[in-house]
């Protein structure tokens, strides 16, 4: 059912253990017809059930449903009496905690104990109060009195149904013990697992031997290039004032050039001012320049006429040759034509041959007068192009200088980033470097101290514990020291090769710490996730509890003289009393509040042993207490005087007019529907509703008694 149905939690005895065996025949007794029902969580849930143990031929099932069950509080403190007595809730171990209010009911504030002497004391031994008691033989004494006892087979076979549950439960159990075991891996994959590790032990020391070679060379590498680049800085330090002076002197003759330049331009153009003026030009340059375009223009359409003459003749001969005389005379007109163009084109080139001939001799003229210019000009030139040719070679030297420190500063750092992985490397196989300055460190403590650790003298690595031999600066003993370090290389190579060590460990290891420091990244984003969450609920947390505080606090404070105002009289002049108490000061939101009220002349009792009419008179306190809290702008009463008698009647009446009078301060104001004459006289209006005996439709009455003061009230 439970599988086709949603909403349906099981059987009663399913749902919670006994927390001792000795109590399980006098928890069966207790829960009763109960012990066999089913819980579900509302009505609907419930008929779906019925209607599917009918359509199954399921015997009769009760069903709990949980939404309209309806439970009594449970008196905690009878389970701190004397003796062996204690709540049957407190002897049952529930499994759901949201199924606690399902067994407050079905066990309400039973009393479980050993003997049955001893379960008819706590039934009766306190007078004025009876108590549902249940002894350990199964042995049931009712609050009415009523005693029933005896253990027949229905009820043992009841109570043995938690064992078996607990037998199932164990069945389960060693059934999963089982299954894991049968997953556990056999001897032989423990060797081969074994055999796999000393393989990778293995590589792993051989690749921790090639780093430490690696680690060396590049350290004399980062060596060689620091001096280098030390080398070369130094020369370029040296060179930078000559190359500045140079550049200044080319400045110094391009400024002179375009000066010379300019002048040379305005000679030119004084000279030819009045041609200049007859051919309509600005300037001789102009007209040069058009002049020149002109003449490659013409030259290009002779280029394409001769061209086109000589496909047209290609074509006449080859039209000659197959003898088509139509096409012959066609081509022959447009040969005709074409060389008509072209006769065209010659008179207009010699015309303009003519119109130029003295302007080139004046041209001519000109370019003898600024002949001695140009010599001097070129003379400037010569030596411009000497300083040109000395500082190209001084920039090239600078710029191959530059380029040269810019491939020592990349080897440089190359080397260092190199020196850095190596470095990285044997901190993962756990192997220490010896630091100048200080003991062997490993690599994370390094980054811990930051840049200024990595930069300074002390973190560089100390050769001081290599050989002799191996700290030569002699190119041939390290060629030496190089080649036999290859040979042994060579070997060890071969003796790997030999061993089929897996190559992409080191890939794979990467790529398992690049997914770990996403995973970090995650994992540090959550917790501050966490924290601002935690932080919000607790801000509101602290704002929910000093609301409630705040609220409660006034409320405690104001409904002792609310119900003593409600509860005096002429012979009990200080009324009675009424107290607020919060079950968990702490949390209270995880407990309730307990709510005392004892009328003049009455001891404390419970509130459910008081009559109606205290009730009532207690709830309005309340009320009112509440309303002066957080005042209502109107409110409405139905026959809240229900259950009043005449004394009780009148004083909530008076009470209701004094917090309705303005010369009062009062904060009440709203409508009270009421049968009873000594309350509604108090009233300010009344509105009466009948029956109309004309309409048959309900008609209303209205009375204002303001109009009569304070007799009606009196």
């Amino acid at each position: 059912m439970r599988r086709q149905i949603p909403g349906v939690h099981g059987f009663v005895h399913d749902l919670a253990d006994v927390v001792e065996a000795k109590w399980k025949l006098a928890l069966a007794v207790v829960m009763g017809r109960d012990f066999d029902a089913v819980v579900v969580d509302t009505d609907e849930v419930g008929m779906k059930c019925i209607q599917y143990a009918k359509e199954q031929r399921v015997p009769p099932i009760t069903f709990l449903p949980i939404a309209s069950l309806r439970v009594k509080d449970v008196d905690e403190r009878q389970g701190a009496l004397p003796g062996s007595a204690r709540l049957a809730l407190q002897c049952l171990d529930i499994k759901d905690p949201t199924l606690v209010r399902v067994f407050k009911g079905i066990v309400g504030s039973t009393l479980v104990c050993h003997t049955v002497e001893e379960a008819r004391e706590l039934a009766f031994g306190t007078p004025g109060m009876r108590r549902k008691v249940v002894a350990m033989d199964g042995t049931l004494i009712n609050k009415s009195g009523i005693i029933s006892g005896g253990v027949y087979a229905g009820l043992e076979a009841r109570a043995q149904k938690w064992d078996r549950q607990a037998l199932e439960n164990m069945k389960q159990q060693h059934a999963d013990l089982e299954g894991e075991l049968a997953r556990l891996p056999t001897a032989r994959q423990l060797v081969t697992r074994a055999q796999e590790l000393e393989t990778s032990l293995t590589k792993t020391t051989n690749e921790l031997h090639f780093a430490r070679v690696d680690v060396k060379a590049a350290e004399e590498r980062v060596q060689e290039v620091k001096g280098q680049l030390a080398a070369l800085t130094k020369e370029r330090a040296v060179r930078a004032p000559l190359t500045a002076k140079q550049q200044q002197s080319m400045k110094a003759r391009a400024k002179d050039i375009e000066r010379l330049t300019a002048s040379i331009h305005q000679i030119t153009d004084r000279v030819f001012a009045s041609f200049s003026r007859k051919v309509g030009v600005k300037s001789i340059r102009e007209w040069e320049q058009d002049h020149l375009m002109r003449t490659e223009r013409a030259s290009r359409e002779r280029l394409q006429l001769t061209t086109q003459i000589s496909k047209l003749t290609s074509q006449l001969e080859y039209d000659r040759r197959a003898d088509i005389s139509g096409t012959v005379a066609g081509l022959e007109r447009d040969l005709a034509a074409e060389q008509a163009a072209q006769g065209e084109l010659n008179e207009a080139e010699a015309k303009l041959l003519e119109s130029s001939k003295g302007g080139q001799e004046r041209l001519a003229a000109a370019q003898e007068e600024s002949a001695s210019l140009r010599a001097a000009i070129d003379e400037l030139d010569a030596s411009v192009r000497e300083l040109k040719v000395v500082a190209l070679n001084q920039a090239a030297e600078v710029a191959a200088a530059e380029r040269a420190l810019k491939a020592a500063s990349s080897n440089a750092a190359a080397l260092a980033a190199r020196q850095v992985e190596v470095a990285q490397e044997a901190e993962r196989e756990q192997v220490p470097l010896p630091r100048m300055g200080r003991a062997a460190t490993p690599l994370s403590a390094m980054e811990e101290d930051g840049e200024e650790a990595a930069d300074s003298p002390a973190a560089d690595i100390d050769f001081g514990a290599l050989p002799r031999n191996l700290r030569s600066t002699d190119p041939a003993a390290r060629g030496r020291f190089d080649l036999e370090h290859k040979e042994a290389l060579a070997s060890l190579r071969v003796a790997l090769a030999r061993l089929a060590p897996n190559l992409r460990a080191a890939a794979q290891f990467e790529a398992v710490r690049a997914r770990e420091r996403e995973h970090l990244e995650e994992l540090e984003a959550a917790r501050r996730a966490e924290r601002a969450a935690a932080a919000a609920f607790a801000a509101v947390r602290a704002a929910r509890h000093d609301a409630f505080t705040a609220a409660f606090e006034h409320v405690a404070a104001c409904i002792d003289p609310i119900y003593k105002e409600l509860t005096s009289s002429a012979v009990h002049p200080s009324g009675g009393q009424a107290y607020l108490a919060l079950d968990s000061a702490d949390e209270p939101f995880c407990a309730g509040v307990k709510f005392s009220a004892m009328p003049p002349t009455k001891r404390f009792r419970d509130m459910e042993a008081l009559s109606g009419g205290e009730k009532t008179v207690a709830a309005l306190a309340l009320l009112f207490a509440v309303l002066s809290f957080r005042p209502c702008p109107f409110f409405v009463m139905d026959e809240v005087d229900a259950a009043l008698d005449a004394a009780n009647v009148v004083r909530v009446a008076n009470y209701l007019r004094h917090m309705t009078r303005r010369s009062t301060n009062g904060s009440f104001q709203g409508i009270v529907i009421s049968l009873k004459d000594s309350f509604y006289d108090k009233a300010d209006a009344l509105v009466g509703v009948c029956r109309h005996p004309d309409t048959s439709a309900s008609a209303t009455f209205t009375l204002d008694l303001n109009a009569y003061g304070d007799v009606v009230a009196q």
